[in-house]
């Protein structure tokens, strides 16, 4: 057997066990399995293998918040696509590529893939995909300051949602717009959404939720807040993070959850509650290097005065 054959069989090996440890969660665990596939495949020479391996480290390093390793990953294996002459066309890496631009606040870059991916979906008619692709186009337009290209993008993934038939990704959706009307001052219509998004969540758990899951009890949270139930709000802000926690960008959205949180409470008056949960979602973003939320979050807190001060 020749020393390539060799490293090939090592590299689907360490890329089989690594893969069966992030399936039951233990990512920590799946880096160095990963890292032994990568240098087999590198030195057999397979880089077909290798950029997939990568593309699988850039989501392992996302999944535990070391987004510039995540980066790193996506884009040592978008250059051995280009290096055969070919676009980068492939939808996993310009998923993973969008992602990990959005972790790190470059909302510019993480529209321009994410854009792509969901052209791409539509035209393979792949329902699932296109719905994810306007729920993190939505993302990316709220974070970046556009709300009302955010709601046209979630009206446009709940149709697809609802096409689809599934409850969970509608039930997101809607409480984003909700998370979307209340940063408007709109709060009956807020209301309405929230507690749609609620009857559609009613029976979904944690692990089958993920993000959506999360978004909706964020939602609640905000609304309760609002309507001054604190004690509520804060029960289920708590719910929220620990259903964000079995997102794959649990450690984002424990960010976002935050900030979110923590603008409503300024909104009602609430400046200690708010400045604390605030300082929280800057550490955070801090830890993802991601500047511009960090300057964003920075800017409200200068604003709220000396109850924000650390």
């Amino acid at each position: 057997m020749t020393r390539g054959k060799d490293d090939r069989i090592r590299g689907e090996e360490e890329w089989a066990k690594a893969k069966e440890l992030i399936a039951s969660r233990q990512t920590s665990e799946a880096t160095a399995h990963l890292e032994e596939a990568e240098r087999s495949f590198t030195a057999s020479g397979d880089e077909g293998r290798l950029m997939e391996v990568l593309l699988t480290e850039s989501q392992n390093h996302l999944c535990l918040g070391l987004t510039s390793r995540a980066l790193d990953d996506v884009s040592t294996a978008t250059r051995l696509v280009e290096k055969q002459g070919r676009p980068v066309e492939n939808r996993r890496f310009l998923f993973q590529r969008g992602l990990v631009h959005l972790c790190i606040g470059r909302e510019e870059e993480a529209h321009r893939d994410i854009s792509r991916y969901l052209e791409l979906s539509e035209g393979l008619e792949d329902h699932m995909a296109t719905v994810r692709g306007h729920f993190y186009l939505a993302l990316i337009y709220e974070r970046h300051g556009e709300p009302c290209m955010a709601a046209a993008e979630l009206e446009v993934g709940r149709d697809a949602a609802e096409r689809l038939g599934s409850t969970i990704l509608s039930g997101g959706l809607t409480a984003f717009l909700a998370h979307l009307w209340l940063r408007r001052g709109e709060t009956e219509m807020a209301r309405t959404l929230e507690s749609e998004a609620s009857h559609l969540m009613r029976d979904v758990t944690d692990e089958e939720g993920t993000s959506s899951r999360g978004m909706t009890l964020l939602a609640n949270a905000e609304v309760r807040t609002t309507n001054m139930d604190l004690s509520g709000g804060q029960e289920a802000f708590r719910l929220s993070l620990a259903a964000f926690h079995h997102s794959r960008l649990s450690h984002y959205f424990e960010a976002f959850a935050h900030a979110s949180y923590g603008e409503t409470l300024l909104r009602q008056g609430l400046a200690e509650e708010g400045c604390s949960t605030l300082n929280r979602a800057r550490s955070l973003y801090e830890k993802l290097s991601n500047r511009s939320q960090v300057e964003r979050i920075t800017a409200l807190i200068s604003g709220a005065g000396n109850p924000c001060r650390r």
